[in-house]
This record gives structure tokens, sequence and C-alpha cells, in this order.
């Protein structure tokens, strides 16, 4: 039926394979269970799950499949196996596996109780990928939080070095990476609201290379109590669009006009640019690998925390994706000063518009808007 309803709206749609009878993602879960191994298992089950996905395969909106969400390591070994077995018969689809963001503890993402110390970049994403070959890297991190016993709005700090993270091995790898963004009001995380809310994950995501944006979630779930303070997604439970939902059509008006031309570059680095040197910035504090400069930039200045994802583009032309950093919901601007070495203009993509900024002595001034990103290009 999901899929039904995909085709009717023009989308894609990955299955989440989770029958009792016996399903891909019960097979990765099962960690041995009975003495039983995945192989076993997979020889057990595998015809009546493939009877299903041959159903599922002759649907149009078909593209893949789920196959796990957040795994600890414990099941990567399982995870690649599966994947083997999907992927020998359905080639051409899709086979994602959603993994935990930073601030998940060692038993999270090692699948050991009571583990203390586990390293994230190396004994997970970087073993997630050694062992199970991906061909997409894809994972959630929720950064916009409301302190309720401060009774204030906060920022995750990790949430750049978690994207550093990604676009750092997508560089080495050559795997697209995507992420899953906040669009759900529950726990501690805010309701998204405004047009800043849903940019702000956009933009920053891209100025580390990201190629996929994934909403957690599009449709109001179904609360299990009080205590996960549920509010509002994209759309609430009756269907209604909420302004989040407006948001995000507006957001990806803008990235449509021109995805085609970020498409064509290559991430090489960001390099942040703090309001005042003499205050740090708790998330670019914690970042291990950015640019202290780039070539092209003789210098850069801004009037708040922005930071420039630095690309190149198979012609050897620089791009740059400007993202103001600040919180969204204070609703602050960023004035980006950027001086280049041998350029006269600047192709500026905005807002949905293309524009071209003439440079004086080799400097222009980015006014960037509460969670704007802006793909620029000196020429």
């Amino acid at each position: 039926a999901g899929m039904r309803q995909a085709e009717r709206a023009g989308m894609d749609y990955l299955v989440r394979d989770q029958f009792r009878s016996g399903s891909l993602e019960g097979i990765i879960d099962h960690l041995n269970k009975g003495g039983k191994t995945t192989e076993m298992l997979l020889r057990e089950k595998g015809d009546r799950i493939a009877a299903r996905f041959d159903k599922y395969s002759k649907q149009p909106a078909f593209s893949g499949i789920l196959a796990s969400d957040e795994p600890p390591a414990t099941k990567f070994e399982a995870i690649r196996k599966v994947q083997d077995w999907f992927k020998e018969r359905y080639p051409a689809k899709e086979f994602i596996v959603n993994l935990l963001p930073t601030y998940a503890n060692a038993e999270q993402l090692s699948g050991i109780k009571d583990k203390e110390g586990f390293d994230y970049e190396k004994e997970y994403v970087g073993e997630f990928i050694r062992i199970v070959q991906p061909e997409i890297l894809s994972y959630d991190h929720y950064a916009l939080l409301y302190d309720w016993s401060k009774h204030e709005n906060a920022l995750r700090p990790d949430y750049l070095r978690n994207l550093e993270v990604f676009a750092e091995y997508s560089k080495q790898t050559g795997k697209p990476f995507y992420n899953f963004m906040l669009t759900i009001g529950h726990l501690y995380y805010r309701t998204q609201k405004t047009y800043e809310d849903i940019a702000w994950q956009v933009y920053t995501a891209m100025a580390y290379g990201a190629v996929g944006a994934q909403t957690f979630t599009y449709w109001t779930n179904l609360s299990n109590g009080e205590s996960e303070n549920i509010t509002n997604a994209l759309v609430d439970r009756d269907g209604t669009r909420m302004p989040a939902w407006y948001a995000m059509q507006e957001v990806i008006s803008e990235v449509r006009a021109f995805e085609d031309v970020y498409m064509n570059f290559e991430w090489q680095g960001v390099l942040p640019v703090v309001a005042d040197e003499y205050e740090s910035n708790a998330m670019t504090d914690l970042l291990l690998t950015p640019l202290e400069s780039h070539p092209r930039i003789r210098s850069a200045s801004t009037t708040a925390d922005a930071i420039i994802g630095a690309f190149k583009d198979g012609e050897g032309r620089d791009g740059f994706m400007l993202s103001n950093i600040t919180d969204p919901a204070d609703n602050t601007g960023a004035d980006i000063t950027i001086e280049f070495n041998d350029a006269e203009k600047v192709v500026v993509y905005k807002k949905g518009r293309t524009l071209i900024y003439p440079l004086e002595d080799g400097k222009a001034t980015f006014n960037l808007g509460s969670g704007e990103g802006w793909f620029i290009i000196p020429i």
C-alpha cells in the first residue's frame, strides 16, 4: 500500500522488512540466538523472504530496503551477509543501513553490555565501512535541543564533528552520505516550525558534502506516553500540513535550483569562520580536521559564526558553500566577507536565485540570513 501511494506521488520507496514469520531485519537482529548462524537463517527463511521481495520488485516505486536502523557493531557481520544475499537477487536496488550518531554511548555503539570506551570514528563507522562495504552511508544526528531545566534552546556541540566524520569517510571511499534531520518535536528535541529550523540542518550538511537529506519524521507518529513529549512533524496525525512542511518545501525548492551545479563538485574540507576570534564556538572547537586556510581565499571574516565548505569540480573550479551556523532560534544573520585570490566576480546561488556579484579588489560581503546557505563560485 505504501509503494502504491508513493508511486502516485512520484516518489521511491524503501521497504522496512520486519515480518515476525521471517525477515531480513529479524535475521540481522538474531545474533546467533538458539545456535543458528546468519547463513543458516538465510537458508531456512530465504525463499519465503525472496518471494515477498519478488512481489515488491514489481512495484514501480520499490527502490530497495532500509535494512537496519542504528545497529551496534556486533551486527555488522550479519548485515554484510544479508546485504550479499539481497544484492545477489536485487543488484539494482538500494540496501541502506542507518548508523548511530556521535552521542550514542559505548554500549549502544558496540552492542556489548556495560562496555566502556568505544571509538566512534574508527571502531564504529570505520569498521562498518570495512566489514559491510556499503554503497551509501547514512546516519542521524538531531542537534536542535530544548533545555527544559534552563528553559532555553541549545545545540548539540558534536553536530559538526559528526558531519566531519562522514564527510571524511565519504571523501576517502567515494561513497555518498545522507543524514537524517530532526523534523518532529519529541523528548528534549524542539518542534520544527520555521524555514530557519529546516534550512540550518540542510545547509550545514551540504557544507560537508552531504547529498541526501532524510526526515525524522514526515508524519507525526503516535506517542507511547506523555514522557515522549511528541508534538508535530511535517504533517500532523490527521494529515494536516504543519508550518515545517511549508518550510521544507521552500528549502527543497531552493536546493533544486542549484543541485545540478552542487552535485558536479566534490567536497574538499570546511573552513570555520567565527565572529570573535577570542570567543570559542562549541561546535567548531570539536572539529579535528578543519581547514585553516584555502589557496583561493586571502581572508575571511564574519559578523556571526559560520562555516565555509570548500569544493572543486572536474574542471578545477573552486566552489564554496557558506552556512550560517548560529542557532536558528536566535534569528541572527551572518555577514560573511571574503577576499578572494585571482577572481573578478562570483556566481552566487541563493534562495532559489542565481546572481553575479562583482568583486572590489577581490572582496565581497555575503549577507546570509538565519539558517541560510549560499553556494558560490569565484570566477
